[in-house]
């Protein structure tokens, strides 16, 4: 076999295998949603809720809270608690055997994990005529 093609050979096996490997970071994108989706958020939050709206339109925005209550003057209290966590594992293996050709060849293995959670409380507070009065939330990601 002339040395020519031997290099070609080994450079298209060498291009094969790094073009199969997918690092962790990929895999995290392909199972994380970039725009949140219908995710409750601080930034939801403030773009969508503001003083006086009406509970209809609280409930359009963020869909139906977790919890309904009255404060002591039975005036509406709806409360949203949301938890999330995130697990991303990634493994990965490749080789080249080109034995017939150069020698042993190589293999390798990788492999990482992440973990997230995300909370997001939310608590508004509605007038007499139902319409919001204050609100308040808090938001954790660890």
């Amino acid at each position: 076999m002339s040395r020519q093609l031997l290099l070609a050979c080994a450079a298209l096996a060498f291009g094969l295998t790094l073009s199969a490997c997918v690092g962790a970071g990929a895999h995290r994108q392909a199972v994380e949603d970039p725009q949140g989706g219908d995710r409750l958020t601080p930034g939801k939050v403030q773009m969508s809720i503001s003083k006086g709206m009406p509970q209809s339109e609280v409930l359009q925005a963020l869909g139906n809270p977790n919890i309904v209550s009255t404060d002591a003057e039975s005036r509406q209290v709806w409360t949203w608690d949301r938890m999330s966590t995130t697990e991303v594992r990634s493994s990965e293996s490749g080789g080249v055997g080109v034995w017939m050709l150069v020698g042993p060849g190589y293999s390798a293995q990788a492999s990482a994990a992440s973990r997230s959670q995300r909370t997001m409380t939310l608590i508004i507070y509605f007038d007499q005529q139902n319409k919001v009065r204050d609100l308040a939330y808090h938001s954790s990601s660890f």
